[in-house]
């Protein structure tokens, strides 16, 4: 039987991902210099960093994806920082103190984690984006669960204890083996790992993955031994995705390299709406402060049946909201020191 092309996609993206990653194993470590290193793997052509050092923040729409269930996004920003207390702040930056972004929590978690960890997580509210996550919940429909994650949390006697239960299991299996120990998405009928749509929209935008591999080595995410891996950030937040409440695990790394700073923020677990995101950031010392060059690489189930207007639509409330996301940052940026 002849294979669709999204079906062909996915075999030859199973098949030769580490031949992808291997060609940017041998390739990287190129560095140039800043505004020409942006022009070059963005739509962005007027690079201004005197105008984007007084507030002014640049944003577009990523190039379309072969990948199906992938999009992206990239902004560009300035501060008047130097680049490694730029890059520190970003690898554990709390979104949480905006509203606007509707962010209930964000918790840094120990290299440990405990049940007590997720204290804060409180599913019994009336309020319908909550009610949401509890009725899917409950009816075992609609979210990013293993088989028997989705079993358990239907039986549970309590919702909240079970999430708790549930996110600090995988943040442990995470944190003790690695990507390997990720457990793939079931409740939907098919195994969809979060990895492997990670590792997709990578070799999909393979000169971006070849630009920040510094840091995609040092995370794992990228093949080939490093000598020195990079030691993450744990967190899990609590917001608002699509009206729904939406539960994540995420490990931000940072690394130097050179004069700049790299740090790659990564959604390895969503409770719903999409598979998993990762947030890049290139940062560089610039005359009169830093210059920080953002992409965002995200993959959900949806945008493999979306195409024209209604794909366009995605895209362009994306760059709204990652454009919100970063005023938010710069001005905690300017404000916190």
């Amino acid at each position: 039987m002849a294979q669709s092309p999204p079906e062909r996609l996915r075999i030859n993206l199973h098949r030769h991902w580490w031949l992808c990653f291997g060609l940017l194993w041998t390739l990287s470590g190129i560095a140039g210099e800043p505004v020409a290193t942006v022009q070059r793997l963005s739509e962005f052509r007027q690079v201004d960093v005197a105008r984007l050092l007084t507030g002014e923040v640049l944003t577009e729409r990523g190039p379309l994806m072969d990948f199906p269930n992938g999009i992206s996004a990239q902004t560009c920003f300035a501060v008047n920082l130097s680049a490694a207390e730029v890059a520190r702040r970003l690898q554990g930056w709390s979104p949480a103190s905006h509203p606007e972004l509707k962010v209930s929590v964000f918790h840094i978690l120990p290299a440990l984690c405990r049940a007590e960890d997720f204290s804060q997580l409180q599913l019994n509210s009336t309020l319908k984006p909550v009610r949401w996550l509890v009725g899917k919940t409950v009816a075992k429909s609609g979210l990013n669960l293993s088989r028997t994650e989705a079993t358990d949390l239907a039986s549970s006697s309590n919702v909240t204890d079970g999430w708790v239960k549930m996110l600090a299991a995988r943040v442990t299996a995470f944190q003790q083996q690695g990507w390997d120990g990720i457990a793939p998405y079931e409740a939907a009928g098919k195994a969809t790992s979060p990895v492997k749509q990670l590792r997709a929209l990578l070799c999909d935008q393979a000169e971006i993955a070849l630009e920040f591999a510094p840091v995609l080595r040092k995370s794992g995410l990228l093949a080939g031994a490093v000598d020195a891996p990079a030691v993450p950030v744990y967190y899990w937040s609590w917001f608002e995705a699509n009206h729904h409440a939406t539960l994540n695990l995420g490990a931000a790394y940072r690394v130097e390299e050179g004069e700049r700073w790299q740090v790659a923020d990564v959604e390895y677990y969503v409770s719903g709406d999409y598979y998993t995101a990762v947030t890049l950031y290139e940062i560089w010392p610039v005359t009169g402060g830093t210059l920080v060059w953002r992409v965002d690489l995200f993959a959900a189930p949806m945008l493999e049946y979306t195409k024209g207007i209604e794909r366009l639509a995605y895209e362009v409330m994306m760059v709204h909201e990652i454009k919100q996301e970063t005023r938010c940052m710069i001005q905690d940026l300017k404000e916190k020191q």
